[in-house]
């Protein structure tokens, strides 16, 4: 391990962490491994290639707050991972279940990457591990394992000083991660996934508000047609600065058949094309940084 401080304050530190835990016992004398196992669980970091991190409360953390861990566990690589830029995106996904919420992690600048996925769950989707270890430059000679005990502890070792940690520490420290289950979007989100909208047109609604706005609209056109004096098929003409008010109801009513029966229709299908076209240049833009 690399500490960030003398070694000669870790007891200091122990017992300081001990305190914080409300219960965690320090054995007289300290077990060897004592001190090491109190600064690795902490939540303060003590080792430049180590950090502790809380793994829940995660669905409510934000882009920026999905980027910073990201960017936080690179940076345990040091100089085997140059500095680059970590972003995230708030995307919907089409999983085995159905549509899912995700992050999408973009690496850019030097030491940069194909961009992948994690699962956006009340739990951190721990798999980063395993993309991270899979995207390392090649030069790199160490490897992000993770070591869980209700949160999780990241280290970046080599394999050989993995093996001789989990030996000391007691628990191995693991390299490949599955990613956590999906799970349904926000449902204003579910016409975002990349596979175009869930739910399809209603076309038995259609097939019937069609025929109906068509024929209002047709005598409408018609009464316009007829000129003065007007009249709506089966009505008495009249002039309209006369009209009745059984006339203006009707004509109103064939004005609001109209606007709801063909306005509808025009108005879903439009709405279809533009989320299709959204989606298309949104599959574009991915294979395009994939590239």
């Amino acid at each position: 391990m690399k500490p960030l401080f003398p070694e000669r304050e870790f007891p200091a530190l122990a017992h300081r962490m001990a305190e914080e835990f409300e219960g965690t016992g320090i054995p007289e004398p300290p077990l060897p491994l004592t001190f090491l196992d109190l600064a690795l669980s902490g939540p303060e970091q003590v080792f430049a290639n180590a950090i502790h991190f809380q793994d829940h409360c995660f669905d409510v953390a934000g882009e920026a707050d999905y980027a910073e861990i990201v960017a936080s566990i690179m940076a345990l690589a040091g100089e085997e991972w140059p500095s680059a830029t970590v972003s995230a995106t708030k995307i919907v996904r089409q999983g085995p279940g159905g549509p899912s919420a995700r992050m999408e992690i973009a690496i850019e600048g030097p030491g940069s990457c194909t961009p992948f996925d994690l699962i956006a769950a009340k739990d951190f989707d721990w798999s980063v591990v395993t993309c991270l270890n899979e995207r390392l430059p090649s030069g790199a000679t160490g490897r992000f394992a993770a070591f869980f005990d209700g949160n999780a502890i990241i280290v970046y070792l080599t394999p050989v000083q993995l093996r001789e940690l989990g030996r000391l520490f007691g628990h191995d420290f693991i390299s490949e991660i599955e990613p956590l289950q999906e799970r349904l979007p926000p449902q204003g989100h579910v016409e975002a996934a990349n596979s175009g909208p869930s739910e399809p047109l209603p076309v038995w609604a259609m097939a019937i508000g069609l025929p109906i706005g068509l024929f209002a609209g047709s005598q409408l056109i018609a009464m316009i047609l007829r000129g003065a004096p007007y009249a709506i098929s089966g009505s008495t003409p009249v002039s309209l600065a006369s009209a009745p008010l059984e006339f203006t109801f009707l004509v109103a009513m064939y004005i609001g058949g109209v606007g709801l029966f063909l306005g509808c229709p025009s108005y879903l299908i439009a709405r279809r094309w533009r989320a299709r076209g959204r989606s298309r240049r949104g599959a574009a833009s991915r294979r395009a940084k994939l590239r």
